[in-house]
């Protein structure tokens, strides 16, 4: 069975195939995001070509579930009909966090890792940032459900809420358990451990480059003891103040979700009545924020 874990991006994906891996049926690409079927290849990059489907299917193990967690397929207006094509009774889960948070995380993201200057963007601000389509674009979920449905039928899709997967890890796990067919399983629940956090992309500093250089010319048989320790302990150097610097960790402010409008809310609107998915909260924050 193949199934995609669409995303969408800054939603819990990478703690959730973490998760999902941990069974002895699944296996998940590898790499996690392969990045083959959409023609969307991450934030910023696109490419139009064909899937290379026998690259694809190396990706996996020979297990019973086959997960793609390419997340950036979710938004590309091509991967619906090119995965009906090849597996129409593919599956999918989808996990959703409240779009202006999400927004604002990937606007995070993007500052810190400074990737969007090497693409010639201009995401200083966040105005800027959802000016471009390539941040909008993960968070219009309405707009890119309905090209799915076109090809799906939904109940080939599980839609999850992302605070959800973090107050409730067991439940939704059982969920997705049912959902692929699974046997049950007794998962590794550490979030911190999994998780693509803003403290795991603390870009490494001068300082932290040569301190890399120099230790990566120790020999092995020295540096393993010290190496050994620091696992134990659970203390990464290259994430202390000297060795990198803090990233941005802006929180959604009633600021964000004006510049996000009455586009981004009729979408969430039309992601509930496409789909059934509960967007109540989700509309009472952003008529809280804007009222």
């Amino acid at each position: 069975m193949y199934v995609f874990l669409l995303g969408v991006p800054k939603s819990g994906s990478t703690w959730l195939s973490s998760v999902l891996g941990q069974h002895p049926d699944v296996s998940i690409s590898n790499p996690k995001e392969p990045n083959i079927v959409g023609s969307h290849k991450g934030t910023f990059l696109r490419d139009y070509q064909d899937p290379d489907w026998d690259s694809h299917s190396s990706l996996f193990e020979d297990k019973h579930v086959k997960i793609d967690a390419s997340v950036h397929t979710f938004a590309c207006p091509l991967a619906p009909k090119r995965i009906y094509d090849r597996y129409p009774d593919a599956r999918f889960i989808i996990s959703f966090r409240e779009p202006v948070a999400r927004s604002v995380s990937h606007w995070n993201m993007v500052r810190t890792t400074r990737e969007a200057k090497r693409y010639g963007r201009d995401w200083t601000t966040f105005e800027k940032a959802w000016g471009d389509e390539s941040l909008h674009v993960d968070s219009y979920y309405g707009e890119s459900m309905k090209r799915w449905v076109k090809w799906f039928d939904l109940d080939q899709f599980i839609l999850l809420d992302s605070e959800d997967m973090k107050k409730y890890p067991k439940g939704t796990l059982t969920k997705i358990e049912r959902f692929l067919e699974l046997s049950k399983y007794e998962y590794d629940f550490q979030v911190n451990e999994h998780a693509n956090t803003a403290a795991k992309r603390r870009p490494i500093t001068l300082f932290g480059k040569t301190v890399s250089f120099i230790f990566s010319i120790v020999p092995s048989a020295i540096k393993s003891p010290f190496v050994s320790i620091l696992r134990n302990k659970e203390v990464n150097i290259y994430k202390l103040p000297i060795m990198s610097r803090k990233g941005f960790t802006d929180l959604p402010t009633t600021e964000h979700y004006v510049i996000c409008g009455q586009k981004l809310f009729d979408d969430i609107v039309m992601l509930g009545e496409t789909t059934n998915f509960n967007v109540e909260n989700w509309l009472n924050n952003f008529k809280s924020e804007i009222d």
